[in-house]
Formats: C-alpha cells, sequence, structure tokens
C-alpha cells in the first residue's frame, strides 16, 4: 500500500467515523423527536378523552336532569289529575243525592249565606219540581228572626243549587260556583288523604 493509498484509507476510515456518528446522531435525534411527538399525542388523545368524557357526564347529568324534571312533572300532573277526579267525583256524587239529603244540603247553604232582611231563594226547574212540600216552612224556622227567605216559584236557569237574591245583590249558591270558589281548599283537603 503507497502513502497514498493509506491517506485515502485513513479519510475514508474517518469519513466513515464522522458518518457513524453523524448517523448516530441523527437516530437519537429521530427517536428523542418520535418519542416527544408520542408523548404530545398521548398528553392531546387524553386530553380529547377527558374534554369527551366532561360533555359526555355533562349531558347525561343534563338528560337525567331533563328526565327527572319531567317524571315530576308527570306525577304531579298525575297527582291534579286524580285530585280533579275526586272532586267531580264529589260533585257528581252531591247534585245525585236523594231528595232528602239533597235539599238538607240546600237548607244548610241557605241558613250560613242568608243575610239580614227578606232574601228570594231561585231554584232550577227540576229542583222546583222535587222540592220537598214542607221546606220553606222548614227554612223559615231554621232562619234568625232578622232573615226571612221565600222561594220563587219562576225556575232559575241554573243546573242546581240555589241563588239568593235580595234586591240587586245576588249570591250564587250553584255547586257549580261553590265548588270552583272553594276548589283550591278542597285539593288542600284531598291531597294529604290521597297522597299520604
Amino acid at each position: 500500500m503507497t502513502g497514498l493509498d493509506k491517506i485515502l484509507s485513513k479519510i475514508a476510515q474517518q469519513s466513515q467515523i464522522k458518518c457513524d456518528e453523524i448517523d448516530n446522531q441523527a437516530k437519537r435525534e429521530a427517536q428523542a423527536l418520535w418519542e416527544d411527538a408520542v408523548q404530545k399525542a398521548t398528553n392531546e388523545a387524553q386530553s380529547i378523552v377527558d374534554e369527551a368524557q366532561a360533555k359526555a357526564d355533562a349531558i347525561i347529568k343534563s338528560a337525567k336532569n331533563a328526565a327527572d324534571s319531567a317524571y315530576k312533572k308527570e306525577c304531579l300532573k298525575a297527582k291534579n289529575d286524580i285530585i280533579n277526579d275526586v272532586i267531580a267525583a264529589s260533585y257528581e256524587k252531591l247534585i245525585t243525592l236523594p231528595d232528602k239529603d239533597y235539599f238538607d244540603v240546600i237548607l244548610s247553604l241557605c241558613i250560613s249565606n242568608a243575610q239580614n232582611g227578606c232574601g228570594i231563594m231561585h231554584l232550577c226547574k227540576a229542583d222546583l219540581k222535587r222540592m220537598p212540600k214542607n221546606f220553606e216552612q222548614t227554612l223559615s224556622q231554621m232562619l234568625e228572626d232578622s232573615k226571612s227567605i221565600k222561594i220563587s216559584g219562576i225556575a232559575a236557569d241554573i243546573p242546581n243549587g240555589f241563588i239568593l237574591s235580595y234586591g240587586d245583590v245576588e249570591i250564587n249558591c250553584t255547586f257549580h260556583a261553590i265548588f270552583d270558589g272553594l276548589h283550591d281548599e278542597l285539593k288542600d283537603a284531598v291531597c294529604p288523604i290521597l297522597f299520604s
């Protein structure tokens, strides 16, 4: 081997060593970049998963709250329907009482709503026909001395109950008006009985 060949061989060796160093350095840098990219991707993926989980949890919570609200609303509606049905059934029972019991209710209502002076009781056509014969006399006996009520022979355009009139003043004692006026109180009274 000549001197030139030795120099060339030495340059080749040094060149190979330098290439190997550069290659190794590049591999290390590539590996570091790869590991950094993997770590960033893993962190980003975890962040996306966490964010998606939080959104899913919020959606589930919102759906559960909506379902709970809808359930409570339906329960309240059902309770109201039941209460209204009970009140309606009570109304039906009242207006279909036997004549004696029906007019006992009329008598009691009339006494509690009678005013001082002379009033006129207006009944519907059906009630005028089924009114007990001594009803007006019984009513007069039960009223205080300062109160008197005469029963009009002309039928009023009402379904049941009666209207008391004192000149221009009328007291609506139809059962429908009474039930409407006491609806909230009736609901409050019926609710604990049904749902306790």
